[in-house]
């Protein structure tokens, strides 16, 4: 069992690390996550 969580925790850090640090051309040089959260719908003030 320790090999499947194993695998689990090392894919978690690989896209962990793919999102935060691998810029990507088609999201006009920006990592995936600085493109998604540039992008979230702006919510207003609560009352």
């Amino acid at each position: 069992m320790t090999a499947v969580s194993t695998a689990r925790t090392d894919i978690a850090k690989y896209i962990a690390g793919f999102n935060a640090n691998r810029r990507h051309s088609s999201l006009a040089d920006a990592t995936p996550d600085e493109f998604y959260f540039a992008n979230l719908p702006k919510m207003g003030k609560a009352a």
